[in-house]
């Protein structure tokens, strides 16, 4: 499973990842935490990170400044969230098809153009993505 979500990740030069509404620790860590792994280990690449700064968590970080033009090409990882209508900052679909969702539970039946998978472990889907009508 990582080699193919670091196949995705490898393949692409912008980076943008976004996380649930109303963000929590655990939300912040997972969106931040891989922005840098990501940095570290690929200083080429450009990686943004994206959604509403929690003023309670500015110790965890800031999110980066990103505009509609940043999603043209870029890879969009959707960290820790449930559904769509969660997502932090809709602009995730200005990437299509190129996104990837990151998630613990599967809550929306319909959101098969989404591709999901479990970073504890289990692996539900994960595959390039194309545009749903």
């Amino acid at each position: 499973m990582l080699k193919e979500i670091w196949s995705h990740i490898f393949e692409f030069d912008k980076i943008i990842i976004h996380r649930h509404v109303s963000p929590d620790p655990d939300a912040l860590g997972s969106q931040l935490g891989l922005a840098e792994l990501i940095r570290c280990n690929y200083k080429d690449k450009v990686v943004k990170t994206v959604g509403f700064n929690e003023p309670s968590l500015a110790w965890m970080g800031q999110m980066d400044e990103v505009c509609d033009e940043d999603y043209e090409g870029a890879l969009v990882l959707i960290m820790d969230t449930a559904n769509s209508a969660r997502i932090d900052d809709s602009r995730y679909k200005l990437s299509r098809p190129h996104y990837l969702k990151f998630s613990q539970r599967i809550r929306d039946a319909g959101e098969s153009e989404l591709g999901f998978c479990s970073l504890s472990g289990k692996l539900n889907a994960i595959r390039r993505m194309t545009p749903c009508a």
